[in-house]
């Protein structure tokens, strides 16, 4: 393969990554590639000159978003003309690190066929939309969830029933939650193994206006190992 065919894979993956996820770091985008992030400067800055990306500095710190311009936006739609594109104006700390600790949980994990972020999964009839969608290549889908902060007891309730009912549905099979902490974990775990789980609707989907509705027999979902629960490190800027 040429150099100049090798530029336009790294280019068209880049592209698409962003149009994912709204937005990335050089650093995350390299460990994508399978590149070192030291040896690709003359790459972003191609990019950038070209008009494809834009790099952002992050309020408070001194570190940067790399995003899709508007041209870059058009040049994904060439690739992939169905494809949901994300864009952000405004890049909170607990936005940043939420989908950079997706990102880099994704880049680590092996025998990926395809995946699909959580704007692309927006149109799909998910009850519980998870914040990416893994098919390995035995193409079994996994749900994955980043759980940075802790829930209250009826709301992680209302998401185990919409994992179950996505899994009834066909649209998963498996989840995986991740963690930062150890404590938080063997909360949900112990919530998760209990048997009858409440159950609570939401007339207008709104997790705010969830109300109870009776009970739920996980015995299926237990026997099937339909969650799992790990603790990881998150993406530190």
């Amino acid at each position: 393969m040429s150099n100049f065919e090798i530029n336009y894979q790294k280019r068209q993956k880049v592209i698409l990554w962003l149009a994912k996820f709204g937005f990335s770091s050089r650093d995350l985008l390299a460990k994508m590639l399978g590149v070192n992030v030291n040896g690709q400067g003359d790459f972003f800055k191609k990019l950038a000159d070209e008009g494809i990306t834009k790099e952002t500095y992050i309020p408070g710190t001194r570190k940067k978003v790399v995003t899709l311009s508007t041209e870059g936006v058009e040049e994904a739609k060439i690739h992939n003309p169905t494809l949901a594109i994300r864009t952000f104006r405004r890049f909170p700390l607990h936005t940043i690190i939420h989908s950079y600790s997706i990102q880099s949980f994704l880049i680590t994990q092996k025998g990926v066929k395809d995946f699909f972020s959580e704007t692309e999964l927006a149109k799909e009839g998910y009850v519980r939309r998870p914040d990416l969608l893994i098919i390995n290549n035995q193409d079994v889908r996994i749900a994955v969830e980043v759980e940075l902060t802790q829930k209250d007891v009826n709301r992680i309730y209302y998401n185990l029933h919409g994992h179950a009912d996505d899994w009834q549905k066909g649209k998963i099979d498996y989840v995986i939650y991740l963690f930062t902490s150890e404590s938080v974990l063997g909360h949900y775990q112990e919530l998760y193994e209990k048997n009858p789980w409440p159950k609570f609707t939401s007339p207008d989907g709104n997790v705010r206006h969830i109300s109870r509705t009776g009970s739920f027999d996980p015995i299926h979902v237990h026997s099937h190992g339909l969650i799992k629960f790990h603790k990881f490190e998150p993406y530190a800027l």
